[in-house]
């Protein structure tokens, strides 16, 4: 009968444990999800810079680098005054952090797009025939999918503060 007790109160401790890890994590949920947007938004510049400066695609396609660079950069910002009015014990209203969310996840989005666009093997660049090194579009093609990621993690994020209602 001791067994059983014993066994019992083990099981019981752990099930406590696990509902105490879920409910930390339900609880942090946004703030696990603002330090993953910041990974994700740093391995987008860290990936893509080469491929820019070495491989002259901010040359070729200027224009979209003129909206890829921003985003990356300014949510990068963005999501570092999150975190850093989390840590000041701030709150920042969750409508203000849907609409930051949703429109990351548009911008994310379309420069994800514009990025596939501009894999290509060779380029004609000033009347000469361009062919980037192989490690540069790996590096094009990891950042490309660091976006789209990004934009489905913001965009799950908006959703679930619009629907939790919950301030950060």
């Amino acid at each position: 009968m001791s067994e059983r007790t014993s066994m019992s109160s083990v099981d019981d401790d752990q099930l406590d444990e696990k509902l105490s890890i879920k409910s930390k994590i339900r609880k942090r949920w946004q703030l696990y999800a603002k330090i993953l947007e910041m990974i994700f938004c740093c391995l987008c510049i860290g990936f893509i810079m080469e491929p820019a400066k070495k491989g002259d695609l901010a040359k070729i396609h200027f224009a979209h680098f003129a909206l890829i660079f921003p985003t990356f950069f300014g949510y990068l910002i963005t999501v570092s005054i999150f975190l850093i009015a989390k840590v000041m014990d701030d709150i920042i209203q969750y409508r203000t952090c849907f609409i930051s969310s949703l429109i990351a996840s548009c911008l994310f989005f379309v420069c994800g797009i514009l990025l596939a666009l501009d894999h290509k093997r060779q380029y004609i660049f000033e009347d000469f025939l361009y062919q980037p090194k192989p490690q540069l579009l790996e590096f094009h093609a990891v950042s490309t999918a660091f976006s789209f990621f990004n934009s489905i993690l913001f965009g799950l994020e908006a959703y679930y503060i619009w629907k939790l209602k919950e301030d950060f």
